[in-house]
């Protein structure tokens, strides 16, 4: 993470935990997204160097290193496959309900990004 550009998908609390973990491992730039401005202060003030408010302020495509995508939204998903630079790599850390989703995967396969998944429970479940 040390001298990346991140973009953390979501402010919710995973999302926000996942800015500061990435200000602690040394990312040069973390922006967050969310729908609401309460959430992007939380993120701001856990270490978060720029936010993108969904529907209001537009996410800067082919630009981020690494983007973890917390919320867990079919668009969202979507918007980071645009918004990771050509050999990018998307971290998918929020769970998609059950069923079929339509994701836009093309940029996965044009920019040869690497898609990861994670699983951010242990003994919880």
């Amino acid at each position: 993470m040390q001298g990346k550009q991140v973009l953390v998908s979501g402010s919710g609390p995973i999302g926000i935990l996942t800015v500061a973990a990435a200000k602690v491992m040394g990312a040069v730039e973390i922006v967050a997204t969310d729908l609401l401005p309460a959430p992007l202060a939380r993120a701001k003030n856990l270490g978060a160097t720029g936010t993108v408010q969904i529907g209001k302020d537009s996410i800067p495509e082919n630009y981020f290193d690494v983007v973890f995508e917390c919320s867990g939204a079919p668009p969202a998903i979507s918007s980071a496959l645009v918004a990771a630079r050509r050999a990018g790599i998307i971290v998918q850390v929020g769970m998609l309900g059950a069923g079929n989703h339509q994701i836009a995967i093309a940029p996965l396969v044009a920019k040869e990004l690497q898609l990861k998944g994670t699983f951010r429970f242990n003994n919880e479940v």
